[in-house]
């Protein structure tokens, strides 16, 4: 009879796919294993229209058999590793500053519910991709009261 191997407990980290991975989660049916390794993440958020940047993990969390036969690492060993890892860091690359961007207008949305016939009437009068500027012109030239704005955006 084979020696049984120990079950995973959290916390313990493991090699596995020529990776550190640490234990996150056991119970009688997987033990969820998450990496060690980050890795850069950039993105634009546009809720906020600036760049987000943070350390994000190299890969998604998998899941073994929480009896899995895998390589434990040692505190000891743990030690060193992230200790050569910090060593040999890249320095940070000097960000260039951005120009500035310019001041952005004060806007808000205003819709109306029409047909679908004179929806195409305007899509066809403005022609394409211009509807929503087309109809911008000739709503704030009519509230204005400004008839020749209204008459040169008719193309009368």
């Amino acid at each position: 009879m084979m020696p049984r191997t120990p079950r995973l407990r959290i916390g313990e980290v493991v090699r596995h796919d020529n990776g550190l991975w640490r234990v996150e989660l056991v119970n009688p049916c997987r033990a969820r294993l998450v990496p060690l390794d980050r890795r850069r993440v950039r993105f634009h958020d546009y809720g906020t229209d600036g760049e987000v940047e943070f350390d994000g993990a190299a890969s998604r969390p998998i899941s073994i058999c929480p009896d899995a036969d895998i390589e434990r690492v040692s505190p000891a060993e743990l030690e060193d590793i992230m200790a050569t890892k910090k060593a040999t860091k890249k320095p940070a690359t000097e960000k260039k500053p951005r120009a500035a961007a310019a001041p952005k207008e004060d806007l808000c949305t205003f819709a109306i519910r029409i047909p679908r016939t004179e929806s195409a009437a305007i899509h066809k009068a403005a022609g394409p991709g211009g509807a929503t500027k087309w109809a911008r012109a000739i709503l704030a030239a009519a509230a204005k009261g400004d008839v020749e704005a209204v008459r040169s955006a008719l193309g009368a």
